[in-house]
């Protein structure tokens, strides 16, 4: 539970994120350019705080950190990942794409594979942004102010969701980028001051523990096999059941770049910068940011390991313990001002990216005569549907075990088939439409098959297929296939989907006529 003096400081940053929004909605919302693109005069520190404060929000404060808890450091390997992926495709694919003038990473494809590959990319991606971005933040975010808030029951923790959902469409669909960008500025500066507060006082808290710095450095975490390793190492042991060092530097590499290089979340911030310095300085500065990310997360969920005590914690609660037993009045309530920038950041942007995806890539096809008016209106009601989208599949996610693991992979499954794309339009001068096609097509059969073959004892297990007799049959079928195919870990299986779907492109490409 928190007090009054938090919540006054919660209430606080609310209304004046509100209100910030809402006065920059005043600005370049007369045209389908300023209400999609902030009227392409973005500069670089407001483009790297938003792509960091997209990026950045309550699936990693609660997910990661809590994996961290459990598992050590190397929870956060992926911010270093896609700290590597955010400076390329910054630093050279960005300028590609403004001098091409495009609003969408679709909309680029297009010009070089036909529109069926726009639209099929299109849609993956707002299926994405729905499912995982949107539901899940609103989701996350939801159990942790209900357990801050003490609230309780099922009408209290979807009330949450309905909340943020409304908070965040409030000023995106007056204000589009604009308003998304400038907020997230604010929720960005709010975010790491209040993270870098919780790292303080953790280490505060674990220098008089009776074992001080010297026990928390020897922290061990031991894997499901029984070895133990350091909770400290980031890439020891290699074969690390979570997060194996070769499925990283494989299938996590190849989600990082891919999700960074075409999701139209972080992508439209940079396509909105003023010149091409600006959008490769913002790269440069976002990927700095997710180092940061590093302390403000997973350090003070390792430390937490060391200072919390009861037994009973599971590391998806960890951070509203954290936040309840560990910091005092008034740095609670900042530290969950930053937690609500983050989930606020995370909705925005996603909605933003939705309306702009919808409109542009889905409705201007079929209406290219509509007005700059017309255009804007329609990427508003794209707004108020994506939200109630958002909020009608929060129960599913409810679903699953881990919230983090569940967002990764298939995140990691999705993201396959775009790197498949994004490989043949700037490194394969052969690849024609109908081989992209193909191996589009492939590689999204492969990842739904990839999936569920992963999945079915978890699915066997789920009492609601049990109820109606599907339980017994996929679990037949899980005994049946191959150890090696059920057993695989997410991140080689997105690799070798995309390495099929890649050689499948390539085959056909080669087999037509050259474009």
């Amino acid at each position: 539970m928190i007090g009054w003096i938090d919540l006054s400081i919660i209430i606080a940053f609310l209304l004046g994120t509100i209100a910030v929004g809402l006065y920059y909605a005043r600005r370049n919302t007369g045209t389908a350019e300023g209400f999609f693109l902030a009227g392409r005069s973005l500069t670089w520190p407001l483009i790297g705080a938003s792509v960091f404060a997209s990026n950045i929000s309550s699936q990693h404060f609660v997910g990661q950190g809590g994996m961290a808890y459990s598992i050590g450091i190397r929870a956060s390997i992926f911010q270093l990942c896609g700290s590597l992926a955010i400076l390329f495709v910054g630093l050279w694919l960005i300028p590609k794409f403004l001098r091409a003038g495009v609003f969408t990473f679709p909309e680029f494809m297009e010009r070089r594979f036909g529109p069926r590959v726009r639209q099929i990319l299109s849609g993956l991606n707002i299926a994405m942004l729905l499912t995982a971005n949107l539901a899940g933040v609103l989701y996350a975010g939801a159990m942790v102010l209900t357990a801050l808030l003490g609230w309780s029951g099922g009408y209290a923790l979807y009330g949450s969701v309905v909340g943020l959902a409304i908070l965040a469409a409030a000023y995106t669909y007056s204000g589009g980028l604009t308003s998304v960008v400038v907020t997230d500025f604010i929720q960005n500066l709010v975010l790491i001051i209040g993270g870098f507060a919780t790292l303080g006082f953790t280490l505060y808290l674990a220098s008089k523990e009776p074992g001080g710095f010297e026990g928390l450095w020897q922290m061990t975490a031991t894997t499901t096999d029984g070895v133990s390793h350091s909770k400290w190492s980031l890439f020891d042991p290699v074969d690390h059941p979570a997060f194996p060092l070769w499925g990283v530097l494989t299938g996590g590499l190849m989600f990082c770049l891919s999700n960074h290089a075409t999701d139209q979340e972080y992508l439209q911030r940079q396509l909105g910068a003023k010149s091409e310095r600006h959008a490769q300085l913002g790269a440069v500065f976002a990927a700095l940011l997710k180092v940061v990310a590093i302390f403000i997360i997973a350090v003070p969920g390792v430390i937490a390991g060391y200072i919390l005590h009861s037994p009973d914690i599971r590391p998806d609660q960890m951070y509203a313990n954290l936040i309840v037993e560990v910091l005092p009045i008034g740095v609670r309530g900042l530290v969950l001002a930053a937690l609500l920038a983050s989930i606020l950041s995370t909705i925005d942007s996603s909605l933003a990216a939705i309306s702009s995806l919808f409109t542009v890539d889905f409705y201007l096809r079929k209406r290219p005569e509509a007005d700059e008016g017309k255009r804007v209106k329609v990427g508003r009601w794209a707004i108020l549907i994506a939200s109630a989208l958002g909020i009608a599949w929060t129960p599913i996610i409810a679903g699953f075990d881990y919230l983090y693991i569940y967002l990764i992979s298939v995140l990691s499954h999705i993201s396959a088939p775009f790197l498949v794309c994004l490989i043949a339009a700037f490194w394969d001068r052969r690849a024609t439409r109908r081989g992209v096609e193909a191996g589009l097509f492939a590689g999204l059969g492969l990842g739904v098959a990839f999936f569920a073959i992963l999945n079915l004892a978890k699915l066997a297990a789920d009492d609601r297929l049990g109820a109606i007799g599907l339980g017994q049959w996929i679990m037949a079928l899980h005994e049946v296939l191959p150890a090696w195919l059920t057993g695989m870990h997410f991140l080689y299986a997105s690799f070798w989907q995309f390495a099929i779907g890649l050689g499948i492109q390539v085959l056909v490409s080669r087999m037509g006529s050259a474009p």
